[in-house]
């Protein structure tokens, strides 16, 4: 695929719509530069992505929010409702990135964390997991919040959080449409 510049054409000297990446890698990161490519589009499929000049802060203040995450962070035994969240993500961020489908794994990341966030104190093993499956994304970020948690290496040589399995509850629900059922 293309990425196309500001003014929806694509980027190219002649045209003078080329984005210097060192601008914004200076300004937002390296990490927020790097999520927001991969966030863009599917990398194996072709088509035109339009660079957004807004799209590198909105991925800075996703990225801010993991970091702020941490000041929630307990050291207590994952909860039913963090293990249910990972494990949408976890399955999802896995399936999704094993097929460059990046943008997708990225979206179940960030309701992930918006999960998480509305959890309170969240236990010490759910953020491990969030931070190791950010890392491919945001390996600065990752490393840094990993190595403050206490853990040991790299997060890059931490195993790859296994999926979880949940029971499935099924439910009936009545339905009725013009009074019947």
């Amino acid at each position: 695929g293309l990425i196309l510049g500001p003014d929806g054409q694509k980027m190219s000297k002649s045209k003078g719509n080329v984005l210097n990446p060192d601008e914004f890698v200076s300004r937002y990161g390296a990490d927020a530069v790097r999520i927001y490519l991969a966030f863009i589009g599917p990398y194996n499929e072709p088509g035109n992505y339009p660079w957004n000049l807004d799209g590198v802060g909105a991925m800075r203040r996703f990225l801010d929010r993991v970091y702020t995450l941490r000041a929630n962070v307990v050291d207590v035994p994952r909860t039913e409702h963090e293990e249910k969240a990972l494990a949408k993500a976890i399955a999802k961020s896995t399936e999704d990135t094993e097929r460059f489908k990046f943008n997708t794994a990225i979206s179940a990341l960030m309701v992930l964390v918006r999960d998480l966030e509305g959890m309170g104190p969240i236990s010490k093993e759910a953020y491990r997991s969030l931070l190791t499956l950010i890392a491919p994304y945001a390996p600065h970020l990752a490393e840094s919040l990993w190595e403050r948690m206490g853990g040991e290496d790299s997060v890059h040589q931490s195993l790859w959080p296994e999926e979880i399995a949940l029971e499935i509850q099924t439910v009936v629900i009545g339905v009725q449409v013009n009074g019947k059922r």
